[in-house]
C-alpha cells in the first residue's frame, strides 16, 4: 500500500468519525448519515483497490478508471447542487407564507413572540411598515411643497444619504415621484 492510500484512508476514517459524531449528537439524521457512510466506504474501496475503477471503467465504456470516478463525481455535484436549490426555494416560499399571514392576522396589532419564529418575522413586518411610512411621508412632504432634494428627504427621515436614495428611488418604481435633473445638486423630485 502505498503512502497516499494510507493518507487517503486516514482521512476517509476521520470522515466517517465526524459524521458518526454528528449523528450521536443529533445534528443529522439517520439517512444522511447512512449516505455520507456510503460514500466514505466506496471511497475506501476505490482507494485499496484502484484497479476497480478500471475494471468498471471499461464496462461503462470509459477509457480510464479515473475519468469514470470524475464523471460519477460531476454528476453527484451538480444532483447536489440541484438538491440544495430546490430546498431553498421551499425555505423562501415557507417563509414567504409565514410573513404573510402574520402580517395579515395580526394587522398592526401586538405580536405574541412564541408565535412569530424568534422575532424574524416580526422584524420584516415592522421593517416593512417603517418603510412604508417613510415613503408616505416623503409623499406627503411632495404634496406640501411641490419638489424635494435629497438633503431634504435626508432631514425629514433622519436617514443616511444611501437610505435616502433607495426610498427616492422604489418611489420612482412604482411611478409615484419623477426625479428633475441627472446628478449632483441640481437633482429634485416631483409627483408624477
Amino acid at each position: 500500500m502505498s503512502l497516499i492510500q494510507i493518507i487517503l484512508l486516514v482521512l476517509i476514517i476521520l470522515a466517517i468519525l465526524y459524521f458518526w459524531l454528528r449523528y450521536k449528537t443529533r445534528s443529522i439524521g439517520l439517512r444522511p448519515f447512512l449516505m455520507m457512510l456510503a460514500f466514505w466506504i466506496l471511497a475506501g474501496v476505490l482507494v485499496v483497490l484502484p484497479e476497480s475503477t478500471s475494471r468498471l471503467a471499461e464496462i461503462f465504456g470509459v477509457g480510464r478508471g479515473v475519468d469514470l470516478v470524475f464523471y460519477f463525481a460531476l454528476v453527484l455535484i451538480f444532483y447536489l447542487i440541484f438538491k440544495i436549490f430546490v430546498r431553498l426555494e421551499k425555505i423562501e416560499q415557507n417563509i414567504t407564507k409565514i410573513v404573510s399571514k402574520i402580517a395579515l392576522k395580526d394587522n398592526g396589532n401586538d405580536y405574541d413572540d412564541d408565535k412569530d419564529v424568534g422575532g424574524i418575522c416580526k422584524a420584516a413586518i415592522e421593517r416593512s411598515q417603517i418603510k412604508e411610512q417613510n415613503k408616505q411621508k416623503i409623499l406627503d412632504l411632495l404634496k406640501s411643497r411641490g419638489k424635494v432634494t435629497n438633503d431634504d428627504v435626508e432631514q425629514l427621515l433622519k436617514v443616511s444619504d444611501a437610505a435616502t436614495e433607495r426610498y427616492l428611488d422604489e418611489l420612482e418604481k412604482e411611478n409615484k415621484i419623477k426625479q428633475i435633473g441627472r446628478a449632483g445638486r441640481s437633482v429634485f423630485y416631483e409627483l408624477k
